[in-house]
């Protein structure tokens, strides 16, 4: 019987201990880093999307799948999942692939609203599944929003986008936006 208590005392003292280190986890910073054009077909478009994980604590972070959704212009755009496994260092960052899947309506509907709309608001948002943290499966939403410029007449918006990381400069054939690293 005592050997019983014993450890069902050891159980009960793991498991809090687990929860209060799952509890002290701030989560990750999520960026688009990447964006690669797929399959492309009648109703919908594949994109292989690297998403960038950015970790504040001061523990290496395991993570074992995102899902998400991107909007353009407050309008549903695309939505992505992966199930890759990364482990983010402490104070650092990884990468982490994902499928992307865009609607052939959504984009559609992107073009007819867009009119002489003078910058594009993204907003991404989604959760990303914790693993190996204790006893629990934990997970996180994350939510970036950004703006960019578009340009058209060389002056205009040039270098002027809120995209961390990107430089939106017009083409010299004019009109064409580029997107450099700054």
């Amino acid at each position: 019987m005592l050997r019983r208590r014993t450890f069902l005392a050891l159980g009960i003292a793991f498991a809090a201990s687990s929860c209060a280190m799952v509890g002290d986890v701030e989560p990750p910073l999520v960026s688009l880093a990447d964006l690669k054009i797929g399959r492309m077909g009648l109703f919908e478009q594949e994109a292989l999307v690297t998403l960038r994980f950015r970790n504040p604590n001061d523990a290496a972070l395991p993570l074992d799948g995102a899902k998400f959704n991107i909007k353009l212009n407050g309008e549903p755009f695309a939505r992505g999942v992966s199930n890759e496994s990364i482990t983010v260092p402490r104070l650092g960052d990884a990468t982490m692939e994902a499928v992307m899947i865009i609607s052939t309506f959504d984009v559609l509907n992107q073009f007819l609203n867009m009119g002489n709309v003078q910058a594009l608001t993204y907003e991404l948002d989604g959760t990303a599944f914790y693993s190996g943290l204790g006893l629990m499966r934990r997970s996180a939403p994350f939510v970036q929003t950004g703006k960019l410029k578009l340009g058209g007449n060389g002056s205009a918006g040039a270098g002027n986008n809120q995209v961390p990381g990107l430089d939106a400069k017009p083409s010299p054939q004019g009109g064409i936006l580029m997107l450099e690293p700054l």
